[in-house]
């Protein structure tokens, strides 16, 4: 019962992240996607991205057609909006500066149990666009 209540509200809160994403996207940001249809159709995918601001993360998360656990800096769970981001797109949270085996193991998971993975190799925001 326990579980199935946390996955409720897990679907719950990414259905409202998803909806503000939406909003944001077609009222604010007016992001064109191109080559959709290079998309594999067959998951797992690995999708590798630059990282200029805080909003990647989210874009990548509402314009994709499926769902993808970003891997993201764990000083980044000092903000409510990030936590409640990984806890409802079951992000993967990863120490800089080291070779972090348990992010290594739940993104490998992840990618077994057929969910794709998102990276940002460069691991920061560039100052310039951070906004």
């Amino acid at each position: 019962m326990k579980q199935w209540l946390e996955n409720g509200c897990r679907a719950f809160l990414r259905q409202i992240l998803l909806m503000a994403g939406w909003v944001i996207r077609h009222t604010i940001v007016k992001v064109q996607v191109i080559g959709t249809e290079n998309l594999p159709a067959d998951l797992p995918v690995i999708v590798i991205s630059n990282h200029f601001s805080w909003f990647d993360g989210g874009l990548i998360t509402a314009l994709l057609p499926f769902r993808t656990a970003l891997i993201v800096a764990a000083e980044s769970n000092r903000y409510l909006f990030f936590r409640l981001y990984m806890y409802a797109f079951d992000g993967i949270s990863i120490q800089r500066g080291r070779a972090d085996r348990k992010a290594l193991r739940k993104s490998l998971a992840t990618l077994y149990n057929g969910r794709s993975v998102g990276i940002f190799p460069e691991g920061g925001i560039n100052p310039q666009f951070a906004m």
